[in-house]
């Protein structure tokens, strides 16, 4: 099983907008390192992406 769905699957719903959104971070990096070389301004953007989702 894919971690995503399993992550999907044993998330509480009632708990379910404090857990890292794990979907929309591989996408940014699906995104970003399909159509683009990986350079510095997408790694600042992505762990400015990851550091909000820790705060919550």
């Amino acid at each position: 099983m894919k971690f995503g769905k399993h992550l999907q699957e044993e998330m509480a719903p009632d708990w379910r907008f404090n857990f890292i959104d794990y979907t929309g971070l591989k996408k940014f990096l699906k995104m970003n390192v399909a159509n683009t070389s990986w350079d510095e301004s997408l790694e600042t953007k992505f762990v400015h992406m990851l550091e909000e989702e820790l705060k919550k």
